[in-house]
């Protein structure tokens, strides 16, 4: 998974550097930075220690949509939901 994320996050800093002399490959450097940090969510969400292992891959999910703090907000839904 560290991997297939490293892969697509050089393509999108590749597409990236396009996108500023032809914007029309903007939608694709960001369809590839939102797939890296997905993947990057599954990989952290596998490592060992529990607590670093969310931390990371609830901030690697927030980096995928538009509004970061609804992906913070159901974490800790999910979080005080757990404390019960």
């Amino acid at each position: 998974m560290n991997n297939l994320s490293g892969q697509l996050d050089r393509t999108y800093f590749e597409l990236q550097e396009q996108a500023e002399i032809n914007p029309d490959f903007q939608a694709d450097a960001l369809r590839l930075f939102g797939q890296a940090r997905a993947i990057a969510a599954i990989a952290f969400a596998g490592e060992k220690d529990f607590l670093v292992a969310a931390m990371e891959a609830i901030y690697e999910a927030s980096a995928t949509v538009d509004d970061a703090g609804r992906v913070f907000n159901a974490a800790l839904v999910a979080l005080s939901a757990s404390q019960k």
